[in-house]
């Protein structure tokens, strides 16, 4: 059966617009995972890529293939609605992610923030998220590897044979939409050159 999954705001925004390991792990996850998001997800996953822009954190190539890529990734994704409320995180803008796991009864967060990576498992245990994992790109890539045996002919990462790198800095922003505080890597985990880009709409232009 396949895991659920949800995605990070952080993690779309490396993955789309910086590549590199969180963009390997992303490709795996769909390619392995049910995707969930939340309304209030969504509305984060919009607002972030003109948010980065005016901020000139992104350039406008970066902001195409963000956009392009977000509005693929939630394509593919099942939406689901909270009921519960989570009071777990020391930031409170990262509790919406959590809401979004309850009600899709994820198995699995991928996410760069570590104020979700931090979080204590009986916090998780209380919200109703006692099995979820928690992982950063890089630890999901190796969980895949594990499962499939050492360098199985399954994962991504054997397909490609990619090199180990470390990313090069992370960048915390606080979204002035929903006042959530996401992290994003602006290096490269892994070689970029082997992970396929987004295909960017001529027509595509900020509003």
């Amino acid at each position: 059966m396949a895991e659920r999954a949800v995605v990070d705001t952080g993690i779309i925004v490396s993955a789309l617009a910086f590549g590199g390991t969180p963009r390997a792990a992303l490709r795996e996850l769909i390619g392995r995972s049910v995707l969930f998001v939340s309304p209030a997800l969504l509305d984060e996953y919009r607002a972030v890529p003109g948010e980065l822009l005016a901020a000139r954190k992104i350039t406008q190539e970066q902001w195409r293939a963000l956009v392009a890529g977000t509005g693929a990734f939630v394509a593919s994704a099942r939406t689901v609605a909270p009921a519960v409320r989570v009071r777990a995180c020391r930031d409170p803008g990262d509790d919406m992610v959590l809401e979004c796991c309850v009600a899709a009864r994820a198995d699995l967060l991928l996410t760069g923030d570590r104020d979700l990576l931090d979080l204590d498992r009986d916090l998780l245990g209380a919200a109703g998220l006692g099995s979820l994992r928690v992982l950063t790109p890089r630890a999901y890539l190796a969980s895949t590897t594990r499962v499939q045996g050492s360098l199985g002919a399954g994962s991504w990462v054997a397909r490609h044979r990619l090199p180990h790198r470390r990313c090069s800095s992370n960048v915390r922003e606080r979204s002035a939409t929903t006042g959530k505080l996401f992290e994003f890597s602006l290096g490269h985990g892994l070689n970029d050159d082997l992970v396929p880009h987004p295909v960017l709409p001529r027509s595509s232009s900020p509003q």
